[in-house]
């Protein structure tokens, strides 16, 4: 038993191992890096005395608001989900009820987009996702370096246009901040916040990008794209900081 145990540590098993470790090991640093820097300029803005609004768009179950709750506390802070998947919704509004009761939370049942409409949401059947599937998108190229999406097999969902909700949020707190991982559809909503000049009105931004599930196809361009909304939004004054 000794003998294949040794095997099993020499071979190739053990670089898989290790990856794993190592990936747990940098995610987890990263986390502590950006909740360093958050509550750096929590300090600085003298949060406890002012209104602010924590926006996770893209809650999917509630996994990034677990770790962001820990930094926003809930008495300086109002708290809004955005998700349009119908079953990680019905989760939320069970899980956080006391939060919704309070007045605390709000959830929005709809996907963040540049438009009020319907539309498709891909990912719920593809790859044997799940009914919570964390790859959900209405972007039919986003999953595209592991599937084709099944249009059949999609469900209709709502979408807001995310910049007109942020331009009023901004109206009614005095710091704003917001947690994007809505699996390829921040590119045309970061673009607009550019374009509008709503960087500046944003305290902090933690955005997760998504070419890295493209298909060599779309990689590249949304690459690119990535690189020039990150510079973008920094020299329009928004702290971002990218999330994994």
């Amino acid at each position: 038993m000794r003998k294949k145990v040794m095997r099993f540590l020499s071979g190739g098993y053990q670089f898989l191992f290790s990856s794993k470790v190592r990936m747990k090991y940098f995610h987890q640093k990263k986390e502590e890096y950006t909740e360093r820097r958050i509550q750096k300029i929590l300090e600085v803005s003298e949060y406890k005395s002012k209104n602010s609004l924590f926006i996770d768009c893209g809650t999917n179950l509630g996994q990034g608001f677990e770790f962001f709750r820990r930094i926003f506390e809930k008495e300086y802070f109002d708290y809004v989900m955005v998700e349009p998947n119908p079953n990680c919704v019905s989760y939320l509004k069970d899980k956080y009820h006391d939060l919704v009761k309070e007045a605390k939370l709000e959830i929005l049942p709809k996907a963040a987009s540049i438009s009020d409409a319907d539309t498709l949401l891909f990912g719920l059947v593809e790859n044997d996702e799940n009914p919570y599937s964390q790859g959900a998108s209405i972007k039919a190229f986003h999953n595209t370096a592991d599937y084709e999406v099944d249009v059949e097999k999609a469900i209709t969902v709502k979408t807001f246009d995310f910049v007109s909700f942020l331009r009023e949020s901004i109206k009614s707190y005095d710091m704003v901040f917001i947690k994007m991982d809505i699996e390829g559809a921040e590119y045309s909503i970061l673009e607009n916040i550019v374009k509008e000049g709503l960087s500046a009105k944003i305290k902090g931004l933690i955005v997760e990008f998504h070419s890295e599930y493209m298909s060599l196809k779309y990689k590249r361009h949304y690459l690119k794209k990535e690189k020039q909304l990150l510079s973008s939004l920094k020299k329009g004054g928004c702290k971002v900081f990218t999330w994994v």
